[in-house]
């Protein structure tokens, strides 16, 4: 929680991936902030460490931590900005099968991508 508080978000996903591979796990006392932390490393790394940002999130599926509807949104901007609406739209489908629910900021990101393409593509064919 440390890193997360001072924006050391690629340090606190090092400190994360050393627990892990330590063999220190989460018990049920630790659980939530475990999950807490996870999601915010996740959303820290989109803007600076997008590909560090999606090794985290399948870590995090592969290990059954929840992603919280933010995490979406972070995840779903960085692969829109990166042009890779369909994969965005994946992602939705993915983490809404496994009971996250988008928010109005989801829909709002998805849909200003798609009016920003439709904009520039009828801008260029003028």
């Amino acid at each position: 929680n440390g890193f997360c508080a001072i924006s050391k978000f690629p340090e606190a996903a090092n400190f994360l991936d050393e627990m892990i591979l330590g063999g220190i796990t989460p018990n049920r006392l630790t659980w939530n902030i475990h999950v807490k932390i996870s999601n915010e490393v996740v959303r820290g790394l989109c803007t600076s460490h997008p590909s560090r940002a999606f090794s985290l999130y399948l870590s995090m599926r592969s290990r059954g931590i929840s992603v919280e509807v933010e995490t979406l949104d972070s995840l779903v901007k960085c692969l829109c900005k990166k042009g890779e609406f369909q994969k965005a739209i994946q992602l939705v489908n993915e983490i809404v099968a496994d009971g996250c629910i988008p928010n109005k900021g989801t829909w709002k990101i998805l849909i200003g991508h798609t009016l920003d393409k439709t904009i520039v593509g009828e801008a260029s064919e003028s």
